[in-house]
């Protein structure tokens, strides 16, 4: 009788964490888009955390290697509106938040391909690796296209705020612009 409840329950418990994971993923209300924001940066700083772990780890592993001569190929980066942007504190990392009028055009700040398009948000993988992130932009791209620096990728819907960054390590975007 006992081993019969506990399996009714376990059952019960696995259709009411069915029922609230659909509600989150398919849900409109507030309550649901704030589980999929927290949901989405919980990841993202689980994912940074373990990314930073790895490259410590092969920071250690590689003290004992010899010095590369030669120059590497840094990124440039054009600032995706004309606008001036201002250098704020986004999530603990560094962004740009560019205040902007509605619709305003948002552009590619180096060239490299479409990687996602969702939420608001579009991502730029460049050829070097790292990824511009745009927030609060509306698309005129899809995943999967590839664009020149430069080139028009969306339209503010807000303020847009830019982050950059390599191996999930997020960066100072004011470091990488052209004067």
């Amino acid at each position: 009788m006992f081993n019969q409840h506990k399996q009714i329950i376990s059952i019960a418990l696995v259709l009411l964490t069915a029922f609230i994971g659909l509600y989150v993923a398919f849900g409109s209300g507030e309550f649901a888009q704030n589980v999929k924001y927290a949901v989405e940066m919980s990841l993202e700083e689980d994912f940074k955390i373990k990314e930073s772990l790895g490259q410590v780890f092969l920071a250690q592993k590689n003290q004992d290697s010899q010095q590369v001569s030669g120059s590497a190929t840094v990124l440039t980066l054009k600032r995706p509106m004309e606008i001036e942007p201002e250098l704020i504190d986004y999530l603990g990392d560094k962004a740009l938040k560019f205040n902007c009028e509605k619709y305003a055009a948002v552009s590619s700040s180096g060239a490299g391909k479409i990687e996602t398009v969702e939420n608001n948000r579009i991502t730029v993988r460049h050829y070097d690796g790292k990824l511009s992130i745009y927030s609060n932009v509306g698309s005129l791209v899809r995943a999967g296209d590839t664009v020149e620096q430069g080139e028009c990728i969306g339209f503010a819907k807000e303020d847009v705020i830019f982050r950059l960054s390599e191996n999930c390590v997020f960066l100072n975007p004011l470091d990488y612009f052209v004067a």
